[in-house]
């Protein structure tokens, strides 16, 4: 399962709350497209991640699947679905088919959660950028809904276990439908 959401909306609070009680084996993996978190000098050669970013995609698939093989429910937080959210600045040109070669690089999972909240509260919790910034960065993710099936934009103003009540039922739910548990 995937969760999608701009800074602040608790993809990561969520992911960790839900991995504390499931009560099945839970692998929460980082999907993050644009922070790489292993960055090493050699991430700073021009053009070097630009390259690299598919490959940390493939890696972290990989890693993933080993996870699902073997029982357990993988929860990504964030997912290349990130670089369907129209690009800006320079660049256009080589960004839209770069972004949707990043956001097809990795097989769909099963279900896909958006937090959605206001850019005030967005701020509020994150404390990045501004509220108007996290609001344009809400609406693109919004405009996700028609772009990914099966997306489920869950309402992230509330209180966070009620976001997590709500997303474990229907995690439930989906393996009771895929007849993974009896």
């Amino acid at each position: 399962m995937a969760l999608l959401g701009p800074d602040g909306a608790g993809k990561t609070t969520l992911a960790a709350a839900i991995a504390a009680d499931f009560g099945l084996p839970v692998r929460i993996v980082y999907m993050g497209l644009w922070a790489m978190r292993d960055q090493r000098a050699i991430g700073r050669i021009p053009g070097f991640l630009v390259v690299a970013r598919p490959f940390t995609i493939w890696r972290k698939s990989i890693v993933a699947e080993y996870h699902r093989a073997h029982g357990r429910l993988v929860i990504f937080d964030r997912y290349t679905y990130d670089a369907l959210v129209p690009p800006r600045g320079r660049l256009l040109f080589l960004k839209r088919p770069y972004f949707w070669f990043l956001a097809h690089a990795a097989p769909a999972p099963t279900l896909d959660f958006l937090l959605d909240a206001p850019g005030e509260l967005l701020f509020a919790r994150s404390g990045e950028a501004n509220a108007a910034k996290l609001e344009r960065a809400g609406a693109a993710f919004r405009s996700l809904a028609s772009r990914i099936p099966g997306l489920q934009v869950i309402d992230a103003r509330q209180s966070p276990e009620a976001i997590r009540a709500q997303v474990v039922e229907r995690i439930w739910g989906e393996y009771l439908a895929q007849g993974a548990v009896d």
